[in-house]
C-alpha cells in the first residue's frame, strides 16, 4: 500500500510540473531526478506497476522525454523508467495511441543518441504484436529514411556533375528510351 502511495504522491508531482509551459517553469533536477528513481524501484513491485500506469505514468515519461530544455540526466532516467516497463506483461495491454506519437518524436529528437534510440526500440517492441500503432511508425521512419537518403543521392549526383563539368564532358539528362535500355 505505501508503494501504491508513493506511486500516486510521485505521479502528482510530475503531472503538476509536467503541466506548466517549459518557458514558465524550469523543472528542479535535482527533486525531478529523485522522483525519477523512487519511480524506478518502485515501479519493479508489479502492484505498484499497474498504480503507475493508472496514472498514465508511461504517456507522461515518454512526453518528459520530448521536452528538448530537460538535463540529459532528466532524460536518462525517464527514459530508463520506460526501458524497464516495456519487459512487462502490464506494458503493451496498457500503453495508448499516443505513445507511438511520442516515440517517433525522441526518435526525431534525438536521432544522435544511441541509448535513447535503443531505449525507443525496446519500447517499440513491447507494444502488443498486434498493435496498429506499430505500422504508424515504420512508415514514419521510412518516410524520414527516403527524405534523408534522398538528400545524400542528390547531393552525390550534384558533386558528380559538377566534376565532369570541371573535366570537361557534356552533362545531359538521359531520354526515357535511353533510360529504359541502361536499366
Amino acid at each position: 500500500v505505501i508503494g501504491i502511495q508513493g506511486v500516486k504522491l510521485l505521479m502528482v508531482y510530475l503531472k503538476v510540473n509536467g503541466q506548466i509551459p517549459p518557458q514558465v517553469f524550469k523543472w528542479n533536477t535535482d527533486v525531478t531526478l529523485e522522483v525519477l528513481k523512487a519511480l524506478l524501484s518502485l515501479t519493479l513491485n508489479r502492484e505498484n506497476r499497474i498504480a503507475f500506469f493508472e496514472a498514465q505514468g508511461p504517456t507522461l515519461i515518454l512526453r518528459m522525454l520530448t521536452v528538448e530544455s530537460l538535463p540529459k540526466s532528466m532524460i536518462l532516467a525517464a527514459a530508463s523508467i520506460m526501458s524497464q516497463l516495456s519487459t512487462t506483461e502490464e506494458f503493451s495491454n496498457q500503453i495508448g495511441g499516443d505513445t507511438i506519437t511520442y516515440l517517433v518524436k525522441i526518435l526525431q529528437q534525438y536521432s544522435d543518441n544511441e541509448v535513447l534510440q535503443l531505449i525507443v526500440v525496446k519500447t517499440f517492441l513491447g507494444l502488443a504484436p498486434d498493435d496498429n500503432n506499430k505500422q504508424k511508425i515504420f512508415e514514419e521512419a521510412a518516410l524520414k529514411s527516403d527524405e534523408y537518403f534522398l538528400g545524400l543521392q542528390r547531393e552525390a549526383v550534384g558533386d558528380m556533375e559538377k566534376e565532369y563539368r570541371k573535366a570537361g564532358a557534356k552533362v545531359r539528362e538521359m531520354t526515357q528510351a535511353e533510360y529504359d535500355q541502361w536499366v
